[in-house]
């Protein structure tokens, strides 16, 4: 390890000084191409990891490439060309949208080996997403410079490679927490520190504040630990190529500006200009993907209205909460039920009415869901999950399983567009949650539908402005690293050490006081029965 790294910091040593020619010859030719013809389009380079994060890169690439177009001499072309920067496996991903497809290689994120532990997982996603980003960028640049480069929000390497080279980069902000930008203009997160308890909205202002300031602590600080390894890789990189280090990742998201898809009121998003822009809600491209004949044939013949349910990627119920949660389902006759779920054992537990309810590891769900039929999602409320509802125009149903969902489950709520049951729903609360659902199903998919023209207006024309802004830069786009770092590292274990020094402290303090009361009480039971003895 200690070898591989020496040879890796001989290697970046030598970068300035052999990139520098390089470098200024691919400008020059860059800066030619946009000045003698002017009817090129814009070369954006778009990285993402080749997981579940790809689906908040994909309306970008869509719209850009579909939804953009460029008039010149009263002609329409093409606006932009779009390289996707994704694993090998995600390749069709590109070929699907238009884009053109750069390989980072194999992407080792999530890691097949179930038994890896939750350290292992962290340490896999950080490496993957700072050495392939920045690799696979470093090399796209060299070869075919791109005018602009985005990355979804981990990718720290590409940024990195974006600014050795001086090319314009912004973040995509893929979380449906509110960016660390919000926070330093007063936010406070209307969320726990383990996200799966959510404030309610009588609680005092200082309650918020409190869990804002360790929530980032503890987001920070679990980063920074568990992601050690990687974060060491990335030092190494930037030292190399004489670049100064972030302290932590939100510093690192808060020193280029980032593009989200969200917003108000999904999510807390809002413009922070010029650390955040916030677009709304972009158009999706068509679902191309196969429908099996028994999904068709199911949807074809459903003569009730249908609620679908799934729990995106990584999540799914134990055994016995699915069961649960099946046999709630098919006891109502108000909707016909069609659920994807990965580890499902048919032999195990078999569907009594196949004509009522459909089970499947896997399905095609943006054709489910806009289809007519379809009027209830029963969701874990993972953002690109939900946007895919919220533009289908279903109502929901939700059960949040982790990370940022219990916050999107807390503003679904809060505009009306669901019923919430939270991460273990009952037997009785599902049953409930659905007779609600049909008796009030108007009153949901009317407030979705709201929502979803009030995120979709003007989505197209800021995406647009906002990548044209940065194109016209023609230079790699940097905040000042002090001002950028909102909460540093050692704030965060400052008020976290503090806390549990201060818990400690008072239960120290509780146990030697207990100790101290209970040998008064013994000493005075002690006095009072020797004086008793005495009196005799």
């Amino acid at each position: 390890m200690k070898l591989r790294i020496f040879i890796l910091c001989i290697f970046l040593t030598f970068i300035p000084f052999t990139e520098t020619k390089g470098k200024s010859s691919t400008r020059e030719k860059h800066e030619s191409k946009k000045t003698t013809s002017g009817t090129q389009p814009f070369h954006v380079a778009i990285f993402s990891a080749c997981d579940s994060r790809i689906s908040a890169t994909k309306p970008i690439v869509y719209t850009l490439l579909n939804k953009i177009p460029s008039i010149v001499e009263q002609k329409v072309r093409e606006k932009y060309r779009v390289t996707y920067v994704v694993g090998s496996q995600c390749k069709e991903v590109a070929s699907e949208l238009g884009a053109d497809f750069f390989d980072t290689g194999v992407w080792y994120y999530p890691s097949p080996k179930t038994s890896h532990n939750g350290f292992h997982f962290f340490n896999n996603l950080t490496t993957s997403s700072i050495l392939y980003s920045y690799n696979s960028m470093d090399s796209l640049i060299r070869h075919d410079r791109p005018d602009l480069v985005l990355a979804e929000c981990f990718g720290v390497g590409a940024a990195t490679a974006a600014e050795n080279h001086d090319v314009p980069f912004a973040y995509i902000w893929t979380p449906a927490l509110p960016h660390i930008a919000t926070w330093k203009s007063g936010h406070n997160l209307t969320i726990g520190l383990t996200m799966d308890y959510v404030p309610k909205e009588s609680r005092p202002d200082w309650y918020f504040k409190l869990h804002t300031y360790l929530f980032h602590s503890i987001y920070i600080s679990y980063i920074n630990i568990f992601g050690e390894q990687a974060i060491d890789q990335l030092r190494q990189i930037r030292e190399g190529l004489g670049l100064e280090m972030f302290d932590n990742f939100e510093h690192a998201i808060n020193s280029y500006p980032s593009i989200s898809l969200g917003g108000q009121p999904m999510t807390q998003m809002s413009d922070h200009p010029p650390n955040l822009m916030v677009t709304g809600i972009l158009p999706l491209p068509t679902d191309t993907s196969e429908v099996p004949t028994d999904i068709r044939k199911f949807l074809e013949e459903s003569q009730r209205p249908i609620l679908y349910v799934a729990l995106g990627t990584f999540f799914a119920y134990s055994d016995s909460r699915f069961r649960e949660v099946k046999e709630a389902l098919e006891n109502q006759d108000m909707f016909n039920v069609m659920w994807s779920h990965k580890f499902y054992d048919e032999g195990k537990l078999p569907v009594k009415n196949e004509k009522q309810m459909i089970i499947k590891k896997h399905m095609p769900q943006r054709h489910i869901l806009n289809d007519e039929k379809v009027k209830v999602f029963f969701t874990h409320c993972g953002m690109s999950s939900t946007t895919e509802g919220v533009t289908a125009g279903v109502a929901f149903i939700t059960s949040p399983q982790g990370r940022d969902q219990f916050y999107i489950e807390d503003m679904m709520r809060r505009a009306n567009m669901s019923i919430p049951l939270g991460k273990f729903p009952t037997r009785d609360s599902v049953s409930k949650a659905v007779h609600d659902m049909a008796q009030n199903i108007d009153f949901y998919a009317s407030n979705v539908k709201k929502v979803y023209h009030k995120l979709r207006i003007g989505s197209e024309e800021k995406l647009e402005k906002f990548i044209d802004s940065l194109i016209e830069k023609r230079h790699s786009t940097r905040f000042d690293v002090k001002q950028s770092n909102v909460w540093s590292y050692a704030h965060a274990l400052t008020l976290i050490f503090g806390i549990i020094i201060s818990i400690l402290a008072t239960m120290i303090a509780i146990i030697v006081s207990c100790i101290f009361c209970t040998l008064k009480l013994v000493a005075f039971l002690f006095n009072s029965e020797k004086n008793k003895l005495k009196s005799l």
